[in-house]
């Protein structure tokens, strides 16, 4: 079988195309040089462990204090942690995470909702409605009510909560008394902010009837559950029994929980029955929450 010559024009252009294929993986790799000389403690780098420790218990880590030195024989025994190992301690997101009205003003705390990812803050007052309902009204008390606590400010807390699930849910949330005041929104909008969770975020006291002293970042969507437990007995709240509340919609209401295996839904809750909508569409309602244990 004969073959072409490569000819110094072909050895050219073979090295120029090898050039230009590692010249671009270089660019998208970031620098390949080493920080510094192994020699030097600027070359220490925190080890996998380091991470795995940090993700289990706080642990800071510690890098090496001299220049980097071959070891004098090989482990005899697993020694390091695998990426396998480290991705199973990550925190992953879910929807019944804390809220900053959740967490006392002033402490920091690790969001894991979708839409509170990452360190937060607390917003928490002590002026936060408490779980009892010393100064409010037990709605139906004459008749045995022991769930629903009338504030007098525009709220409704969730004494009790409900099963859901096998877990209790709901139980010391507080509801915006008026149903009907968030509207129909977009679970999130495809471009700008009108959508339920910004109506939610930006109620405060003054509007909907509220004298609470909350202020915007308070309230927030229900998850499921949280949903799921309000329509539950005992005293479970629908449209033809809304209970302490006003404006309560036969319609379906959004909660702030994505359908895991298509998040490009969210869950919703009408009446009783839950049902997976677009989080584009704009038909279903909002009725902000704060609060809850």
């Amino acid at each position: 079988m004969s073959q072409t010559p490569h000819t110094p024009l072909h050895r050219w252009l073979l090295l120029a195309a090898v050039g230009l294929v590692l010249g671009a993986t270089g660019a998208q790799a970031g620098s390949l040089d080493a920080p510094a000389a192994p020699s030097s403690t600027g070359s220490a780098l925190y080890t996998l462990d380091d991470l795995y420790q940090r993700l289990e218990n706080g642990t800071a880590g510690a890098k090496r204090s001299g220049g980097f030195s071959e070891p004098a024989s090989g482990p005899s025994a697993g020694t390091m942690h695998t990426l396998d190992d480290i991705m199973n301690k990550m925190p992953a997101v879910d929807a019944a995470g804390a809220s900053a009205a959740d967490v006392a003003s002033g402490k920091t705390f690790w969001g894991l909702t979708e839409t509170g990812w990452g360190p937060q803050t607390g917003t928490a007052t002590s002026g936060a409605a408490p779980c009892n309902c010393n100064s409010g009204t037990i709605w139906n008390a004459a008749n045995g009510g022991t769930r629903w606590c009338d504030n007098g400010n525009g709220t409704v807390t969730d004494l009790l909560g409900a099963t859901v699930d096998g877990k209790t849910k709901g139980r010391c949330l507080v509801w915006l008394k008026d149903a009907g005041w968030g509207g129909q929104k977009p679970w999130r909008a495809s471009s700008g902010n009108d959508d339920a969770h910004t109506r939610a975020g930006l109620l405060k006291s003054g509007e909907a009837g509220l004298s609470d002293g909350s202020v915007e970042g308070d309230w927030r969507l229900p998850t499921l559950s949280e949903l799921r437990a309000l329509t539950t007995n005992p005293e479970q709240i629908l449209r033809g029994s809304p209970g302490p509340f006003s404006g309560v919609r036969s319609d379906r209401y959004w909660s702030s929980t994505s359908v895991a295996a298509d998040p490009s839904l969210a869950w919703t809750v009408q009446t009783n029955i839950v049902v997976a909508m677009g989080k584009s569409f704009s038909g279903d309602y909002v009725w902000p929450v704060r609060g809850g244990q």
